[in-house]
């Protein structure tokens, strides 16, 4: 781009932020629902965010400094507010939008796709030498050390609200997919050349590991995701979709990264509170099997195999170990319908079922022992709750995940085992004829009204196909399990 247009482009960033700064602020007393500020969509509010980060690449040696000067300023407001106890709400309604636009302007979405520092940032500085200078390590620590506020519960309790965690969390999860460069691409960066911009793509792909702060990055990722996990109750789609789905999910799908977290203290902590502890519990059955699937997933990352089994065992056993606690009870039959009993066994559930779904070839037999050792289990509770659909669902959704997890990987001996317990699963099922699903109302299924009413069916049906899968069936199976179907009057 020539230097003119640049200059346009810097000049028109500017004008949008300023604007867009002043629509924050004003909106923080507000209590109207006028504002269009507040009901944009998600999605075109992000693609009208996306619109002007391409306008704020195309200048990005004025842009990156502004965005940095104007987050440094609200930051350090921040803490003067503090001091003499003014409202901060006009500072962090700033904040917020700035976590927004600043995120879009360093990183790309690509979900599904290994992220890439944007070209424009890689290509651009070529005048600047010293990582301390660059323009987008400074913006990326100003926001960082921010965001590290949040572990302070009088500072978390002031300013953090879930919107605000919300924005940070994203920005987070989008920046450590990006700028945790795998080590190997910053060398092969390196051996290319140190002139111009080829120097600040080299600075770009390495500054985070620079001085351990890759570590203590990743460190603060994991008390942050406790922190959110814990403290913001109810708060779904903070809890689910972006600290499990997103910012977890970005540390432990990556290997480079994953095998830094597996190390870390805090990284323990966490596997240990939600293996024995009870703060975890309160979460709901989605986010159970969530947070579950992704701690298992970080097995494949430990590098010792023998280390790498005891790491599942000490993360599921206890978990296995509690629903078959559970299904051994004396008492079972008479405190089983108990809403606070069925809520811990769909959540232990639903955590199996994360696990299942984690399965790896170099986890698939410590995750087979898990699922063998509440085989039994299983069964017991299908036959209690005989007539509470929601458990029913669950254990046949557990099933079709770990068939689905485990069938490729079986030998012969395993998929008896796992033979044997379907069909008695399936023997329980139709004996007490748990679908209650007239042939004459077969058609309704295809309605989505109706539809609701037979997920276990549905589940059956998923499972019926797994067992028969080619995967599976490798040997003759007898005696043969029928099912049952009542039928309609008539």
């Amino acid at each position: 781009m020539s230097a003119d247009g640049a200059l346009a482009a810097s000049n028109l960033f500017k004008i949008i932020v300023e604007s867009h700064l002043k629509a924050a602020a004003d909106s923080a007393f507000e209590d109207s629902d006028d504002a269009e500020y507040f009901h944009v969509s998600v999605s075109k509010r992000d693609e009208q965010l996306a619109l002007y980060a391409l306008i704020a690449r195309a200048a990005a040696d004025t842009t990156i400094p502004f965005l940095e000067q104007l987050f440094s300023e609200r930051f350090a407001r921040l803490s003067q507010q503090r001091d003499v106890e003014n409202d901060p709400t006009r500072t962090l309604e700033e904040l917020y939008w700035l976590l927004l636009i600043t995120s879009h302007v360093l990183t790309d979405s690509g979900e599904g796709e290994t992220l890439l520092i944007p070209e424009a940032l890689q290509a651009g500085f070529t005048n600047v030498v010293e990582v301390a200078q660059h323009p987008v390590v400074t913006l990326s620590w100003s926001i960082i050390n921010f965001s590290r506020q949040c572990l302070d519960p009088g500072i978390r309790g002031r300013y953090f609200s879930p919107r605000l965690m919300e924005a940070v969390i994203w920005f987070l999860a989008r920046w450590v997919a990006t700028y945790l460069v795998p080590l190997d691409v910053s060398r092969e960066i390196d051996s290319v050349g140190r002139h111009g911009s080829q120097h600040s793509r080299k600075l770009l792909n390495s500054f985070a590991w620079d001085n351990n702060q890759g570590e203590l990055v990743l460190d603060f990722v994991v008390l942050m995701s406790m922190v959110a996990l814990t403290t913001y109750q109810g708060e779904i789609e903070l809890q689910q979709t972006l600290t499990c789905q997103k910012l977890l999910a970005s540390v432990v799908r990556r290997k480079h990264t994953c095998a830094y977290v597996v190390q870390l203290d805090s990284w323990r902590d966490l596997t240990r509170a939600f293996a024995s502890g009870r703060s975890l519990f309160s979460l709901s059955g989605r986010l159970q099997r969530s947070l579950a699937e992704t701690l298992a997933c970080a097995a494949s990352c430990i590098k010792d195999p023998e280390a790498s089994v005891q790491y599942l065992r000490d993360l599921m056993g206890p978990v296995a170990g509690c629903l078959v606690e559970n299904a051994s009870r004396s008492d079972l039959k008479s405190v089983a319908h108990q809403p606070d009993v069925i809520y811990m066994v769909c959540c232990l559930l639903e955590r199996l079922r994360g696990a299942a779904r984690a399965t790896q070839p170099r986890t698939q037999k410590v995750l087979f022992e898990m699922g063998h050792t509440v085989m039994n289990s299983l069964l017991t509770l299908l036959e209690v709750y005989k007539n509470q659909s929601e458990v029913i669902y669950m254990i046949l959704k557990f099933v079709v995940d770990f068939i689905d997890g485990q069938a490729v990987f079986l030998d012969g001996k395993e998929t008896s085992v796992l033979m044997s317990f379907c069909l008695r699963l399936l023997q329980i099922y139709s004996s007490h004829n748990i679908g209650k699903v007239m042939l004459s109302l077969s058609s309704t299924l295809r309605s989505e009204s109706q539809s609701e009413k037979y997920k276990d069916l549905r589940a059956l049906l998923r499972l019926l196909t797994n067992i028969c899968s080619k995967d599976l069936v490798t040997f003759t199976l007898t005696p043969c399990c029928v099912l049952s179907v009542r039928r309609s009057p008539g």
